[in-house]
């Protein structure tokens, strides 16, 4: 959920974006920084982190190695 208490997936695609390119910034200094490089950085993500991480994916996809995007059931 937003902040507002909006869900992500009903957010206007504004917020949907801007969740996509923060994953990205965050993922590109921890290769900056030498925790990682590319081909060893994986992300696993569930519901809304899983529309971020498809957005990463789309626009961004040789900042990792591997993704997957799993469901809880809850």
């Amino acid at each position: 959920r937003l902040p507002g208490g909006e869900p992500l997936f009903t957010a206007p695609s504004v917020n949907r974006r801007a969740s996509a390119l923060d994953l990205a910034s965050a993922v590109r200094a921890l290769h900056e920084w030498g925790y990682s490089r590319p081909a060893r950085t994986a992300a696993v993500a569930d519901s809304a982190g899983g529309l971020a991480l498809g957005g990463l994916l789309n626009a961004s996809p040789e900042l990792l190695g591997a993704a997957v995007r799993i469901r809880v059931e809850r």
